[in-house]
């Protein structure tokens, strides 16, 4: 069954805000998350990235989350489920590398530590099923993203009439969130943590000399750094447009609401996001993709432009340049004809010039 034909309450209104808390999990992925900050030294957004992919797991499997232990899925069965993740055609498929890369990292993490815990003897051997389902680790991939043409479909279909009527789209929504996707190149995880108090008006600071827009845009990206990015016009009506409607709808908001939510006014989860993306894929005719590649969208279309490298690094977050270079390399070959010097945030106006 396709994205756009699953009811609601299974894969989108069933993970609400409250559904990443603890109590709807079993004992013992609580205490391994627990366990993590503690024994492996992770960060806080490493152990919630963890706790979505093991939440993405039991989702794929369809596991119970308050009964998932080390027994619920043997060795067979887990490799059968990443090959589904990776397939495009899937109806629970199309998931990027990366995130079937920290889908098994998750894994092999829990997995080692229910045998830690004496929960388990014989556990799945993650890189053996890493390599039958063929996901590699280290091998350089050109990163997804979308072209020009394809940009303008998800932007016209995002702020379309057909999604007015939609229990999952919100045309005005839709549409913003787009834009910081793809003119921002904003992760995932930082969409989903930005807050109102995130968009900030300069136009009262005395000193404007090191104020590049009127409309700032702070960003708390990994390992907590601060990324302070300029708001451009279509980005700053976008949103504009969506907070209206979404005060007519569910009264005014805090400083520390979330600057995108659902409609049931709640905060997004991953896996809504995900579904919400593939669903405007869906509805544009376009191949399916997840947030992701909307990041990778605005690092080539960058790069094509000729923009500097090291602000693209510093746009994007990149921790290293050489990061930041695939995209100088993609833009460099065959690839620049194409996207030409077409850019995210102009067709981002001219979809909300089409939506007046």
């Amino acid at each position: 069954m396709a994205h756009s034909e699953l009811p609601e309450d299974r894969h989108v209104e069933a993970h609400q805000p409250g559904t990443e808390e603890s109590d709807t999990l079993s004992p013992v992925v609580r205490e391994w998350l627990e366990s993590l900050g503690l024994f492996e030294d992770k960060a806080p957004p490493t152990i919630r990235q963890y706790s979505q992919a093991i939440r993405r797991v039991m989702y794929v499997a369809e596991v119970d989350p308050k009964s998932f232990g080390p027994a619920s899925l043997n060795q067979a069965e887990l490799t059968d489920l990443v090959r589904e993740m990776r397939r495009q055609d899937g109806a629970k498929g199309g998931f990027s590398k990366s995130t079937l890369e920290q889908t098994l990292a998750a894994l092999k993490s829990f997995y080692a530590f229910c045998k830690d815990q004496g929960l388990a003897t014989d556990i799945p051997d993650i890189d053996r099923i890493r390599k039958l389902a063929r996901v590699q680790f280290g091998e350089q991939q050109d990163p997804e993203f979308y072209s020009p043409s394809e940009i303008s479909r998800l932007f016209a279909e995002a702020a379309s009439e057909a999604g007015k009527q939609h229990r999952v789209r919100w045309a005005s929504r839709d549409l913003a969130m787009c834009g910081f996707l793809a003119v921002l190149g904003l992760r995932s995880q930082e969409l989903l943590d930005a807050q109102m108090s995130w968009i900030r008006d300069e136009s009262d600071v005395s000193d404007k000399s090191d104020i590049p827009a009127r409309y700032m845009f702070d960003v708390v990206g990994k390992r907590s750094q601060i990324r302070r990015l300029p708001l451009s016009d279509e980005l700053f009506d976008a949103n504009e447009r969506w907070q209206v409607e979404r005060i007519e709808r569910f009264g005014p908001t805090r400083s520390t609401d979330s600057l995108f939510v659902t409609n049931s006014g709640n905060t997004f989860s991953y896996q809504q996001l995900l579904y919400w993306l593939r669903l405007l894929n869906d509805h544009a005719g376009l191949r399916r993709r997840t947030p992701h590649s909307l990041r990778h969208t605005a690092g080539v279309q960058l790069a094509a432009e000729r923009v500097p490298l090291n602000v693209v690094q510093a746009l994007l977050g990149h921790a290293t340049i050489t990061t930041t270079g695939i995209y100088m390399e993609i833009a460099g070959g065959d690839l620049v004809g194409t996207l030409g010097l077409s850019r995210s945030n102009s067709l981002l106006g001219e979809a909300l010039e089409a939506g007046r």
